[in-house]
């Protein structure tokens, strides 16, 4: 097939007039799709504990375990351990034990903050992380974070 000039021309000038009719018929610029992605990520407004339950149920019967675990874990503040195994004893049938919430602004029990520097000043960090971990059910993250700020 030899093309001329003009013809390759043509066909140039016809793809560029689809390709612009194409992207101002969907009538969306680049920066509406990044606001799009924002507003999908937005916190959704609060629910009660039935619809937590029935959310975390519906996830696991369609076998999303790692969504349910992160719901869970949004809901309730605990530790990825304590949630992976209250979702486990869920998707076993079972009630998940009572977890402890975080501290949420809470103070912690005088002797247990005492220990806790007290293992700190000793150079015994992972002790105290530990430590609080167990008397209060926080999670790693929020347990060293605790320890430091002592």
């Amino acid at each position: 097939m030899n093309l001329d000039l003009p013809t390759i021309a043509l066909l140039l000038g016809v793809a560029i007039i689809a390709f612009l009719l194409g992207r101002a018929s969907k009538g969306r610029r680049p920066d509406d799709l990044v606001s799009d992605q924002l507003a999908a990520r937005s916190p959704a407004p609060p629910r009660s504990a039935a619809d937590s339950d029935e959310d975390l149920a519906a996830l696991l019967a369609r076998g999303e375990k790692i969504q349910a675990i992160k719901l869970y874990r949004e809901r309730t503040g605990v530790g990825l351990k304590e949630a992976k195994n209250a979702v486990e004893a869920m998707a076993a049938g079972r009630v998940p034990s009572a977890v402890r919430p975080p501290l949420a602004g809470r103070p912690l029990a005088d002797d247990v903050a005492a220990q806790a520097a007290d293992l700190k000043a000793r150079g015994q960090i992972i002790q105290a992380v530990k430590l609080v971990r167990e008397k209060t059910g926080l999670g790693l993250k929020e347990a060293k974070d605790f320890v430091d700020g002592l």
